[in-house]
């Protein structure tokens, strides 16, 4: 019989209270409801679940140490990583969104935009890509929204401030494009707001007790750049930076340049050739990538078991 089995149940210390749960989840319970403790808990938890501390102190101090480790130590109820499964982060370090400008913005075409750009209160980079970086607060109170950068391709990416939304996202825009005057039409400037897509995330899943840094880079090619744990943004926090996937933003534009040419009803072979053979190569990159992280390292195989 298990230890537990007999040292649960029937406790005579206490009148011969019949305790029906076994003793480790009973204390299992009470250390998931008591996450600040503190010296002396183990002797409150024995008082608040009426258990003999000096007879059964060495079961409950063992019981104690594999809390820690155990998958039970999660709380049962609440959100995010307060739960075994995790359906959503517990907070996200940093949100990114994109969207391309329209085509009267086109840098390399209409030279006179950067110019307007600037003066209106956008800051060229120090780097060679030739960014445009807009950093303002919005409105009368100084509210930040985020930061915008602007590549010479046409390519907007945008750090959008906490609370992380698509309408934030949309304000920082229209604060940065349209209030400056670089976009006057209207139909122009609702459909560019309205084409913004969330490009990638910084989520946290916080745990109990700090864990050793780490970086994971394994899975870049999947959209998921980094696992880090242990970083000092958050010394309990598992941080996955996500994005979207290459291999999704090339089908993607697969897709917007065949949709174009079928409009235009210019389907030309040779053309369509090429971008079916763009849209191959990248599917058999992904599947190459998956199979490489499928080898394990070692030539030979590990034994789980004697």
């Amino acid at each position: 019989m298990d230890i537990d089995e007999i040292l649960s149940g029937k406790d005579s210390s206490h009148g011969g209270q019949d305790n029906s749960e076994p003793l480790k989840s009973r204390l299992f319970e009470w250390l998931r409801d008591h996450t600040q403790r503190k010296r002396g808990f183990l002797r409150k938890a024995a008082k608040d679940l009426n258990i003999d501390y000096d007879k059964k102190k060495e079961l409950l101090w063992k019981y104690s140490s594999e809390f820690h480790t155990s998958l039970f130590s999660i709380p049962q109820s609440g959100r995010g990583s307060d739960i075994a499964v995790c359906s959503k982060p517990d907070k996200q370090h940093a949100c990114f969104a994109t969207v391309d400008v329209p085509n009267c913005l086109d840098r390399h075409r209409f030279v006179e935009v950067e110019k307007l750009a600037v003066e209106a209160g956008w800051v060229p980079s120090k780097n060679r890509n030739r960014a445009l970086i807009w950093d303002k607060p919005w409105g009368s109170e100084g509210l930040r929204l985020g930061r915008i950068e602007w590549w010479m391709t046409g390519f907007v990416r945008l750090h959008v401030q906490k609370p992380s939304t698509k309408g934030k996202a949309k304000q920082l825009l229209y604060s940065a494009f349209v209030s400056t005057g670089l976009i006057l039409d209207r139909t122009i400037s609702d459909k560019f707001l309205d084409d913004v897509i969330w490009y990638g995330s910084h989520d946290v899943y916080v745990y109990e007790k700090p864990l050793p840094y780490k970086k994971i880079t394994t899975y870049k090619e999947l959209g998921i750049t980094e696992i880090v744990t242990g970083d000092l943004s958050d010394k309990r926090g598992l941080e996955v930076h996500v994005v979207k996937p290459d291999i999704v933003t090339k089908y993607e534009l697969f897709l917007v340049q065949i949709t174009k040419l079928l409009e235009q009803q210019q389907m030309k072979d040779q053309i369509t050739n090429k971008l079916i053979e763009a849209n191959n190569l990248a599917i058999q990159q992904f599947n190459e990538y998956l199979r490489d992280v499928s080898v394990p390292k070692t030539k030979a195989p590990e034994r789980l078991y004697e």
